[in-house]
């Protein structure tokens, strides 16, 4: 089975993510005993590291053979804040077998997708093109404490790539292992990619605590806003089921008994 983990970049806001994360791994780890080549910790702040906001992030791992391997690493929202495509695009290539191959019951496609996303601004009323039709060079700079032309460029590419990245696995009938864990209505300090206060990280834990609970949605390709799946799964039901998958898919590598 082929499986990717995809985290958004956002500042502090990774710690939405961060909740998630160690959510799915508390599962992993009720089922196998397994390390990772990076810390989580280390990709999450690396994903992080916007610059002007927060400095670049610089960790080792090993190689097989025992050789570190250095990373000096900026946030991934330079490239691609919602990396989810580029990921699978890089470990598909040009190997389509990846979509038409079966999983053990020969019903569902053996690809299986996480992304995290680390929250979303909650738009406000005065985002009609009547206002900013209004706007001056400083207005899109900076506007009620966020930069609505950054925004504008990072919000569109997180939207594409989960369009894009729908179409890919619906056209291989692959969506149903497409998971997308997302807030986009934060509000005030809860916005902000830089206020590391312990107030504000708390309330940002409490965002990624909060949405384990609500039900899985996925992004309308013809409105891109997110809506609600209708299976009664919740975010933790989603990903308990992933931890299952992950651990079964583990075990059979190795011929363990799932």
């Amino acid at each position: 089975m082929l499986s990717i983990l995809s985290i958004d970049g956002g500042g502090v806001r990774g710690l939405v993510p961060g909740v998630v994360l160690e959510f799915l791994e508390s599962k992993l780890q009720a089922r196998s005993n397994f390390s990772l080549n990076a810390f989580l910790s280390d990709i999450c702040i690396a994903t992080s590291a916007a610059p002007t906001y927060l400095p670049p992030h610089h960790f080792e791992t090993k190689t097989t053979s025992g050789k570190p391997r250095k990373f000096n690493l900026l946030d991934g929202g330079l490239v691609a804040n919602n990396p989810t495509y580029e990921a699978l695009s890089l470990l598909v290539g040009d190997n389509l077998d990846f979509f038409t191959r079966k999983s053990d019951d020969q019903n569902e496609c053996d690809v299986m997708i996480i992304s995290l996303g680390t929250g979303l601004a909650k738009k406000g009323k005065d985002t009609d093109s009547g206002n900013v039709a209004k706007w001056g060079v400083l207005d899109w700079l900076y506007r009620h404490g966020s930069s609505p032309i950054i925004d504008g460029f990072s919000d569109g590419n997180m939207a594409s790539a989960d369009d894009h990245t729908r179409q890919l696995l619906e056209t291989f009938k692959c969506n149903k292992k497409f998971l997308r864990i997302q807030d986009e209505n934060l509000t005030g300090d809860l916005a902000s990619v830089d206020l590391s206060t312990k107030k504000n990280m708390d309330r940002l834990i409490q965002v990624g605590e909060d949405l384990l609970k609500k039900p899985v949605r996925r992004v309308n390709s013809k409105t891109k806003l997110y809506e609600e799946l209708g299976d009664g799964r919740s975010n933790g039901d989603a990903l308990t089921c992933c931890a299952k998958l992950l651990s079964d898919e583990r075990k059979h590598r190795h011929g363990l008994p799932t």
